[in-house]
């Protein structure tokens, strides 16, 4: 029973990782219509960067989240431009060919990581790595507590900001109601752009999150993508406390299917819940 406690504990902790390494995600598919399926490409280039720093010079993995994460916003705003907006504009499905244009993004960042650090798994070690932590008498991974309450805290700061800042209102007003914001003054285009800069600055640190709890190699970003895209799709595109609720109810299949069940079993549960949330609710539970 004790072991079964300790995955449950681990499950949500995991979630709350995955959490933040959706969010950005969920953002840009739901308020830009950006189906960008580089972003967890992006956030393991952070991860391997944080690997880079920790092994060279001795930086902590947190420090690296914070120090990538604007340096990654101000690289969404020049993608946007150059990329994105001539790729979307006068086309009918925006999302299929974004989604195209993201897949060839995330192939490339694969062959360059593969290239500087060759196919070999990497593993961010830290001194709090393997140091078991006491949760309510149950033991976690410190390195999973850390990654947990780092994508935690990104989760509620930009639930924070989307519903308390004008900023935050605003690019909500272009999502619900493009031609009504546009009416208002609101300059719908800056919106998506500065929307979609921000989903590319938290790939930053849900890449980095996850880079803490998991080996990782050039081609890792690709079973991260399937999870993030589950608990997006769940959760409902643009619904935070939707995406929140997603990665916990992933993160204790994860936690509770790793304990009890086969490996192959937790991907069959998780996307045989897919297909039946699809049928039954194609915009997810939270939209």
């Amino acid at each position: 029973m004790s072991m079964v406690w300790t995955s449950l504990v681990s499950g949500l902790l995991l979630g709350c990782a995955y959490a933040g390494a959706a969010v950005g995600l969920s953002l840009a598919m739901g308020m830009a219509r950006v189906f960008n399926l580089a972003h967890t490409a992006l956030g393991l280039t952070c991860g391997y960067l944080a690997y880079f720093l920790l092994t060279a010079v001795g930086i902590d993995p947190l420090v690296t989240a914070g120090l990538l994460a604007p340096l990654m916003f101000l690289a969404g705003l020049a993608l946007w431009p150059t990329l994105f907006r001539p790729t979307v504009r006068g086309v009918a499905d925006p999302a299929l060919s974004t989604s195209i244009l993201t897949l060839g993004l995330a192939i490339a960042l694969e062959n360059l990581l593969s290239k500087i650090w060759t196919p070999n798994p990497r593993i961010i070690t830290t001194p709090y790595s393997n140091q078991a932590l006491n949760l309510l008498g149950l033991t976690a991974q410190g390195s999973l507590v850390v990654a947990a309450a780092l994508g935690l805290t990104l989760l509620l700061a930009l639930y924070w900001f989307l519903n308390k800042t004008f900023l935050g209102l605003a690019i909500q007003a272009v999502a619900q109601e493009p031609d009504g914001a546009r009416l208002v003054g609101i300059r719908a285009e800056l919106v998506s752009m500065l929307v979609f800069a921000l989903s590319v600055g938290t790939a930053a640190i849900g890449g980095v999150s996850l880079a803490m709890i998991y080996s990782f190699g050039p081609a890792s970003y690709f079973d991260w993508l399937l999870t993030v895209l589950l608990i997006v799709v769940v959760g409902g595109a643009g619904a935070i406390l939707g995406t929140l609720a997603s990665a916990l109810a992933v993160g204790l299949v994860l936690g509770l299917g790793g304990a009890l069940l086969p490996q192959a079993w937790n991907s069959l549960i998780l996307f045989g819940l897919l297909l039946v949330i699809l049928l039954l609710r194609p915009y997810g539970l939270f939209k």
